[in-house]
């Protein structure tokens, strides 16, 4: 009579702890999932930033001509000269490189 109870007891924890796991992974996949979207959703609205803000610098500057495109009026939204990098329109000095800065190369 003993040994039943004994194992009843024993399935009984078993079936238990099987449907506790279950439950966990379950609601681990579903965090992981959700934390997933959450990251989707934050570097989309990061890329949508960083696109307004390539926008923003392609944008050609009023009474200026060009493009406004790479290559054209590139960093005049910023009011330095590509040239140069100065700002004073002229395009004197070393070779038209510019830092991540937007200064001359070398300077």
């Amino acid at each position: 009579m003993l040994c039943r109870e004994l194992r009843y007891t024993q399935q009984t924890v078993a079936g238990e702890l099987a449907g506790w796991r279950e439950m966990h992974e379950k609601m681990g996949r579903r965090a992981i999932r959700e934390l997933a979207r959450g990251m989707v959703i934050q570097e989309k609205m990061k890329l949508e930033g960083l696109k307004r803000a390539l926008r923003r610098v392609r944008m050609p500057v009023e009474g200026e001509g060009g493009s406004g495109g790479v290559g054209g009026n590139f960093g005049s939204g910023f009011g330095v000269d590509v040239a140069d990098g100065d700002g004073d329109g002229n395009g004197s000095g070393g070779d038209g490189s510019l830092d991540i800065t937007g200064l001359p190369v070398g300077e």
